[in-house]
């Protein structure tokens, strides 16, 4: 503020500090007032300047939000993942097996897998499954790994994608538990 007021005091065909202490001390006074209002001005301008570009980063990051979440709510939608019974009924194909390989076609991922057990549909030793390369709730498999693979039929391909409800096997323990009994449960009864 000190050197503001040596400013407004040259201003005043002030030369030194001097002249300055002889000045009277209404003159000086106001000379202090008349800079510091001009520093509050400046700082209150500053203050302005920052709150409206915070205001408008806030506002584009809010808007940029509620939009890229509008539209990935309507591309990505989330699955309910009904009851095992559910998914069951609605798959073509359910068996646990490990992946032995996954490549990427033009349309899907295509998985090929070692069955180790069948539930409904699958009688052969291999079987290749379809994916959707993007969604969340799309499986990503990794060679080498086991899942409990729930496959619809969609093309003429079985797809276990979406909300097809396959999982890593190491995360299915109670539906493999459930599907083993209603395995026994449907041995019994023929």
């Amino acid at each position: 503020m000190l050197r503001g007021f040596r400013q407004w005091a040259a201003q005043q065909v002030i030369g030194d500090d001097r002249e300055i202490a002889a000045m009277p001390f209404a003159r000086l006074k106001a000379g202090l007032v008349v800079c510091a209002a001009s520093q509050f001005r400046r700082w209150a301008s500053s203050l302005r300047d920052t709150v409206m570009s915070i205001s408008r980063t806030v506002v584009i990051t809010i808007l940029t939000t509620v939009l890229l979440s509008h539209q990935i709510v309507f591309a990505f939608p989330k699955c309910d993942f009904s009851t095992l019974s559910e998914r069951f009924k609605r798959s073509r194909a359910v068996f646990s097996g490990e992946a032995l390989e996954v490549k990427q076609t033009e349309e899907f991922f295509e998985a090929r897998f070692k069955v180790s057990k069948s539930w409904k549909d699958v009688r052969a030793p291999e079987i290749v499954v379809f994916t959707y390369p993007v969604g969340s709730e799309t499986p990503n498999f990794v060679v080498g790994r086991k899942y409990l693979v729930f496959a619809h039929v969609f093309r003429n391909k079985l797809l276990a994608g979406g909300c097809s409800g396959t999982v890593e096997l190491e995360n299915a323990q109670d539906e493999v538990r459930q599907l083993e009994r209603w395995s026994r449960r449907t041995k019994r009864k023929k």
